[in-house]
Parts: C-alpha cells; sequence; structure tokens
C-alpha cells in the first residue's frame, strides 16, 4: 500500500493544528460539548504515542540487525533498586469490606484532578475479601528461575487455553524480546539488545504466562479491583514507602514516565467488563470503549512510555490474554 510522504504527513499536521485553533478561538462555537470532545482526542493521542512506542519496538526487533532508538542506556542501570529474595516477600494485607471502585465524576475533587476514560465509570462498590498484595513486581531473576524449573513444560501450571496456545511451534517459551545467545540472556529494548538485566520487573509477557507463573508461586494474579484498591491505600499509607518498593524498565528517563505505580501494565485476572450502570455514549465515541468488553483481560498501573497523567488508580488498560507486545508484566496476590 502506498503512504503519504514525510512533507504530506506534516502538511496535513498543520492543518489539524490550524482547524483546531480555530475552533477554540471561537467562543460561539466552544461549547461545553465540543471541549469535552477536544480532552477526550487529546488523551486519546496519547494513547496512540504509547502504541507508537510497542509498535516501533515490535517492528525493529523484526529487523536482524536490533535497531537502535537511543543510545543513551544510562538510565538501564541507574534506575534499577536491587532487591533480595527477603525483601520479595513483603506484602499489603487488605481488610476484608466494601470499597470504592472506578473514577468519580460527581467529585469536585475528581473533576478539578482531570479526566478520565467512560469505562472507568460509574464509581461503584464491590465486595473485596481478606487479600495480601505484592508491593514488587516479579523480577527478570524470578521468571529466569520460574523457566529453568521447566515451567513451560509443566502442564498443571497452565490455563487449557493457554496450554493450547503453547503447543504451537512457532511459540518461543520466553518473554517476547528475550533472546539466548551462546548460553547468555539477551532482552531488545529501544536502547537496543542488551544483556538481561535480572533486578528489573520482567516485561512483555501474556496473561496466559503471567497466570501460570502466578501458580508456580503458589499465588494468583490479584483482581483489577483488588489490585485499585492495594494502590489507592499503599499511596494514602505511605508514598516514600511504595515508591521504594518499586522497580524500573530501562526507559524511565528517555520518557519521564512516573515512578509511581511500577513501570510496566500489570495483568489481572478480571475479565474486561462494564462496570454497573455503564452506559455506552451515543454516536461513534460509543465505539470507543463498549465495544472492545469481550474477550479481553485488564491491565492496571502503566509502563514506562505511559503519559504522566494516565498514571491514576482507576485507570483500566485491556489486552487479549495471549498478547505479550504490550509493555505488561505482574505483580502477586494471594
Amino acid at each position: 500500500m502506498s503512504r503519504p510522504t514525510v512533507a504530506e504527513v506534516y502538511h496535513y499536521r498543520r492543518y489539524v493544528n490550524g482547524a483546531m485553533l480555530d475552533l477554540l478561538s471561537d467562543i460561539k462555537l466552544c461549547s461545553e460539548e465540543v471541549i469535552n470532545k477536544v480532552i477526550l482526542g487529546c488523551n486519546h493521542e496519547q494513547q496512540h504515542q504509547v502504541l507508537f512506542f510497542t509498535d516501533l519496538k515490535y517492528s525493529w526487533f523484526k529487523n536482524p540487525l536490533y535497531p537502535v532508538y537511543s543510545s543513551n542506556d544510562n538510565n538501564h542501570n541507574a534506575q534499577v533498586i536491587e532487591i533480595n529474595d527477603s525483601q520479595c516477600e513483603a506484602w499489603v494485607e487488605i481488610n476484608s469490606g466494601v470499597y470504592d471502585i472506578g473514577f468519580d465524576e460527581k467529585n469536585e475533587r475528581s473533576k478539578l484532578d482531570g479526566f478520565s476514560f467512560d469505562n472507568e465509570t460509574p464509581q461503584h462498590q464491590q465486595y473485596i475479601h481478606d487479600v495480601s498484595v505484592s508491593n514488587y513486581l516479579v523480577t527478570n531473576k524470578e521468571y529466569l528461575t520460574f523457566m529453568e524449573d521447566d515451567g513451560y513444560q509443566r502442564s498443571e501450571l497452565w490455563l487449557l487455553d493457554a496450554w493450547a496456545e503453547l503447543q504451537n511451534t512457532n511459540k518461543k517459551h520466553a518473554p517476547l524480546y528475550w533472546l539466548k545467545q551462546d548460553g547468555q540472556w539477551f532482552e531488545y529494548s529501544l536502547h537496543g539488545l542488551l544483556s538481561l538485566n535480572l533486578e528489573q520487573p520482567v516485561c512483555h509477557i501474556s496473561a496466559y504466562e503471567a497466570d501460570a507463573f502466578a501458580r508456580w508461586k503458589e499465588c494468583r494474579l490479584p483482581t483489577e479491583f483488588e489490585w485499585e484498591v492495594f494502590s489507592h491505600l499503599t499511596e494514602k499509607s505511605s508514598q516514600q514507602s511504595f515508591l521504594e518498593g518499586e522497580q524500573f524498565h530501562p526507559y524511565v528517563e528517555l520518557f519521564g514516565a512516573p515512578i509511581a505505580k511500577g513501570n510496566v501494565w500489570q495483568w489481572t485476572s478480571s475479565a474486561y467488563s462494564p462496570y454497573p450502570g455503564f452506559k455506552t455514549a451515543i454516536g461513534a465515541i460509543g465505539e470507543y470503549n463498549g465495544k472492545f468488553m469481550c474477550n479481553q483481560l485488564v491491565l492496571k498501573g502503566g509502563s514506562c512510555v505511559t503519559s504522566k497523567n494516565h498514571y491514576r488508580d482507576t485507570h483500566r488498560n485491556f489486552f487479549y490474554p495471549p498478547d505479550q507486545w504490550q509493555f505488561s508484566g505482574l505483580r502477586l496476590a494471594k
């Protein structure tokens, strides 16, 4: 298929910018509905920016030369917090009870704090049983131990659909960007092909892999509701403690990601479905989220390429269980 030239792309961009500035400068045309649509469009464009990096990384990984997006790999090691096995056992206890889940559109403070997508609403109550959620993301070191313990060969660890997926002869039994050369593991990144850093959070794993690892650890994935309560309670009780409990992926300085919530999206066991009382918007905007509420799982948190203002407890990302190409990892619950 033909593609526009670079000059044509910039010409189109200038046209769109000019038309939007004309619209926003005309007070007669700038109704609340128009402004809300513009805000939604800006936030949607930030989602596109995330996908630019995920797609770029995936495409370049297919190149045998393993191209480098940025040669500055100082943050590959500088941002990593080394943790020992005893620290990995740090758990946040959540007592059973009824908790508010989702973005509170009616709260005046929420309106001041900013934007939410429609799938984060309406806020509703959810009962949660006693649960412990790990304060740490699962690391490459832990995941490598799972692999060395024949994790990919043990059918008892895998869901039925996941096991069927594994039988595909083209399926690599490792996270997406891991490569083994001369007995040593490497990981492709936007800084090129680097030696696998064992202390970084494992990234680019599917929900099937995350679930199998959790079973291997005699744990499970948290539900999206448990994750949201965990994140809210931990930040509320001690922001500094929460930050010290996070590890980072090697693009933090490059993309300016915040250090809260973890720097990989985290799989949950929750099906991506509408909250009670959710109503699909009328018109084209109604296809934005509602049409995708089928056969996908929710991810929470954010990644090293997520826009800063998209890091919020209520944000719901969603992908199909076999997908690996998103910056996805996991934390455990029990």
